[in-house]
């Protein structure tokens, strides 16, 4: 960190491309599934959006676990201290109080002739006030980025947009296909980002409930 520029650190997830990928498979699955059986049983509709409500409870969880940890994350690095932490090997932790300790007076934290535990004190105090700020900035309070609700949108909707190309060829009216092309841009460009924004501003409220009041918030989202 002391080598790098904080607007250069990017904080990701590592289970946000596992929400991404489980996301675009359910919900073009839930497309698929709904299309073939809306020709053989006409129910292609009420299954539809029966798996995409159970998608919205798993996707509204996800989002729910990943505002609360981000929150957690906030709070372990506003009330940081180097001797709360865990060293591999106990016996390393005088070397590495030693090495942060020379660090700190490399940098001009704290005098060339300051004493370890001043310097451990300076480190505990440039990290409480430093890292919180830059990780709220560089983790985005988004699950999904504009590009991720762009792919998300295209693999749901592009299929049955290609399914009216086709029928181009078997008599259906241009202005129809216009008409399915606009609603399609409609829906990848702007509907699929605000609904999962809005899905996600929902989730994030009202963290400290657990529970019958959580499930609440995660069905309502």
């Amino acid at each position: 960190l002391a080598l790098h520029p904080i607007s250069h650190m990017k904080v990701i997830s590592v289970k946000q491309a596992k929400l991404l990928f489980t996301s675009v498979a359910c919900i073009s699955v839930s497309y698929m599934a709904a299309s073939v059986l809306y020709i053989f049983v006409d129910i292609g509709n009420e299954v539809f959006f029966l798996v995409l409500m159970l998608l919205g409870l798993g996707m509204t969880s996800s989002m729910r676990a990943r505002a609360r940890e981000r929150l957690d994350i906030y709070k372990r690095l506003s009330d940081f201290a180097v001797k709360d932490c865990v060293c591999f090997l106990d016996s390393d932790r005088p070397i590495v109080y030693g090495n942060i300790a020379d660090l700190m007076r490399a940098k001009g934290f704290v005098p060339k002739d300051a004493r370890e535990e001043a310097a451990l004190q300076a480190f505990d105090e440039t990290v409480r006030t430093t890292l919180p700020v830059a990780f709220a900035s560089s983790m985005s309070r988004f699950s999904f980025s504009y590009k991720d609700t762009l792919l998300i949108g295209a693999f749901a909707v592009l299929p049955n947009f290609f399914d009216s190309w086709a029928g181009l060829a078997h008599g259906i009216p241009m202005h129809h296909f216009a008409v399915k092309g606009l609603d399609v841009l409609v829906r990848v460009l702007a509907l699929f980002p605000l609904s999962f924004a809005v899905m996600e501003c929902l989730a994030s409220c009202c963290l400290q409930w657990r529970g019958p009041r959580e499930w609440l918030v995660v069905t309502l989202a």
